[in-house]
This record gives structure tokens, C-alpha cells and sequence, in this order.
């Protein structure tokens, strides 16, 4: 069990060695592209998320959670490369949309295969402790390939950084046929979207939940996209992105490590309270134009990805068999993206057309009030089942 929870942590970790990210937005300034072709992208993203988000998890939960992660891995790679050999919109919008393609067949696979592996070695009560070190290492991960992209900017070029990224994304690919499929039973007469689909939207408690969990990361996945541009309006410099990168990603790592205390500490309606009031809260404090608040309040965003995401993945889990899990944690990551592509466009729009304040403004209105709704009808949904803790 040691050795495959290991092998998972492992490829992980390298897969989310994102050394380009830190500087992307600068890498795509530098070949023409404008902050709405930017924008552009990222919701082409979103809608091969939309797209295919559930048919891959549908998919990894036919072929096994294996084979989808080695096929992940593969698109991501050609993503990767195609990146580096086509600097022009129509090639990085060609790249991206494999991008999110090789995510929507990883999203959810490796969670799956390793609560799947615990609930084969009667240890899936450590589910939660496992799924927060997987988030910690990754963003420990994308923290130090940060570091690493500001030190060869020092001496080489943004496409340098783009060689290395193509290297290290090459390397977990071998360490994925070392994988072992857990031998749990399939129904196989329930793996269809009927099924699936009944099982989510039939009960109340979890289609709220993934709902929730959708908006509240589309909250933060907008100010991932707001924060590069944010920065150099407010005056810092683009060598300081890389650091700046780095440490938002370790504080990612820090919630993750401590979620499963703060479940353990807080009521699921608190906890869950604190997270729907978030996006309303941070977006608003940042309207107020102050430099060091915003230094402050944009590192929470980060901190609210770290803590809600190990927690949410294990009600979840919680909530369905292992013959369709990993479809129904796509699922959730199917919500957080439809969200993004309907709210992030009108949100970049604002940001260019008026002033980031503004666009803050609108995110804390929007985002935060479909957040509170939907806040509110999970807390029906508890109480309608007796539950409200």
C-alpha cells in the first residue's frame, strides 16, 4: 500500500512541477497576446473541462484509474510541447485545449486510485490525511518550481523555462506503470450516466455540496487569473512573480496540512459557512485600493483552495461507491469549471474596461452571492435529513 500511495505522491509531485506558470501570462505578452486573448484561453480551457471533465471520469472509471492517469500524462506532455513549438494564439489555443484535456482524464483518477487502495487495505480512514499531503506536495511542488523559474530567468529566456517544464513533465510518465489497479468490484450495470446522474442530482446533500464546491473554486481560480496582471498594475516587478508564486503556493501546502484539523475543530455547517462567506468577504476587502491589504487578503484565496479541497473530497467520497467515484469527483471539477466559463469573462470585460477595483467589486457581488445560495440550500438539504452538524 506504502509503495503505490508513494508512486502516487510521487508522479504528483511532478506532474505540478509548473515552473511556467509563475510567468505564463508574460510568456503569452511576449509573443502579442492581449489580456482578453489571455482571457480567451483560459475559457477555452474551461470548456474542454466542461466538455469532457465527465466523459473522462466516466471513461477512468471503465478502463481503470491507471490507464487514465498514463493518458493523462501523455496529452498533458504533447500539451506541453506544443506550447514551446507553436508561440502564436491559434497554437496556444490548440496547446491549452490539450492542456485541459490530459486534466479532465488526471482530475479526480489519482484521489480515486488512492482512496481506492486504502478502502482495499481497510485504511481509508486516513483518506483525508493522504489527500491533504497529495495537495501539500503539490503546491510545495509548484511553489519550488516558482523559485526555479525566477532563477533561470536570471541568466536565460521565458522559453527556456517553457524546455524545462516539457522535461519534467516527461518524467512521471514512466513512474505511472508502476501503478497498481485495487481489485474492488464493478457493477457493471450501473457504470452509465443514468446511473450516475441519478445517484448526484437524486440527492440533494451531495449535488449541493459539488455546487458549492464549484463556485467556491471558481472564486479563487479567478483571482489565480486576476493576480499576474493585478500585480504589475499595483507596481511590482515581473522578477519578483516567481517568489511571489512560490509563496502563495506554500500557503496552498499549509491549508491542505491542516484541513483535516479544522474539520475536526469546526461543524461541517461552520466550516462550510466560513468557506461560502469567503469569495463575498476577500473580493470586497480588495475594492478598498490598499496596497498592503491586498498583500494581506490575496494570499487567503490560496489558503481557502488548501483547506477546502482535501475536505470536500472526502464528503464526497463519502457520499458514493468506488464503481464511480472518480466520475463524480470529475464532477466536481465539471462544476468549479461551468462556473469560471460563465462568470470569469464578464470579470476580465470589467477588469479591462474599468479598473480591477471594479472587476473585485463585481466578483464579491456575483461570485459571492451564488455562493451564499447555494450555501443555503445544502444547509436545507442537511436539515431536511435530519443532519445539521
Amino acid at each position: 500500500m506504502l509503495t503505490q500511495v508513494r508512486l502516487l505522491l510521487s508522479i504528483r509531485a511532478i506532474r505540478t512541477f509548473l515552473i511556467l506558470m509563475p510567468v505564463i501570462v508574460i510568456y503569452w505578452q511576449d509573443f502579442g497576446l492581449s489580456v482578453t486573448q489571455i482571457f480567451i484561453l483560459q475559457v477555452a480551457y474551461s470548456i474542454v473541462i466542461v466538455l469532457f471533465e465527465v466523459p473522462s471520469g466516466f471513461i477512468t472509471d471503465h478502463i481503470g484509474r491507471k490507464r487514465a492517469i498514463i493518458i493523462g500524462l501523455i496529452i498533458t506532455l504533447l500539451a506541453w510541447t506544443l506550447l514551446y513549438l507553436a508561440p502564436s494564439f491559434v497554437g496556444f489555443m490548440i496547446a491549452w485545449m490539450c492542456g485541459a484535456l490530459g486534466s479532465s482524464f488526471l482530475s479526480g483518477s489519482d484521489s480515486a486510485l488512492l482512496y481506492d487502495t486504502l478502502q482495499e487495505h481497510d485504511a481509508k480512514e486516513d483518506y483525508k490525511k493522504y489527500e491533504g499531503r497529495m495537495l501539500s506536495l503539490t503546491t510545495f511542488s509548484e511553489a519550488i518550481a516558482a523559485l526555479c523559474a525566477t532563477a533561470i530567468l536570471l541568466f536565460f529566456v521565458i522559453k527556456d523555462v517553457l524546455l524545462v517544464q516539457i522535461i519534467s513533465a516527461a518524467l512521471a510518465l514512466p513512474l505511472a506503470f508502476f501503478l497498481k489497479e485495487p481489485t474492488y468490484h464493478k457493477e457493471k450495470e450501473k457504470l452509465n450516466f443514468k446511473y450516475i446522474a441519478q445517484v448526484v442530482f437524486s440527492r440533494p446533500r451531495l449535488r449541493n455540496l459539488i455546487a458549492l464546491s464549484g463556485m467556491i473554486g471558481a472564486a479563487t481560480l479567478v483571482m489565480v487569473w486576476l493576480a499576474q496582471p493585478y500585480w504589475r498594475e499595483i507596481g511590482i516587478e515581473v522578477k519578483y512573480f516567481g517568489v511571489l508564486w512560490a509563496a502563495l503556493n506554500f500557503i496552498v501546502s499549509l491549508g491542505a496540512l491542516i484541513a483535516h484539523r479544522m474539520e475536526a475543530y469546526f461543524s461541517f455547517k461552520t466550516l462550510f459557512g466560513m468557506f461560502a462567506a469567503a469569495p463575498l468577504v476577500l473580493f470586497g476587502l480588495l475594492t478598498l485600493e490598499w496596497f498592503w491589504l491586498s498583500v494581506c487578503v490575496i494570499p487567503l484565496f490560496w489558503l481557502l483552495r488548501g483547506i477546502k479541497t482535501p475536505i470536500v473530497f472526502d464528503y464526497i467520497n463519502k457520499e458514493v461507491d468506488s464503481t464511480i467515484r472518480a466520475t463524480v469527483l470529475s464532477m466536481n471539477q465539471l462544476s468549479l469549471r461551468l462556473f469560471f466559463s460563465i462568470f470569469s469573462p464578464f470579470i476580465g470585460w470589467v477588469a479591462d474596461l474599468w479598473s480591477f477595483e471594479m472587476a473585485f467589486a463585481t466578483s464579491a457581488i456575483l461570485l459571492g452571492s451564488v455562493t451564499l445560495v447555494f450555501y443555503g440550500l445544502l444547509m436545507m438539504a442537511l436539515a431536511k435529513d435530519g443532519r445539521t452538524s
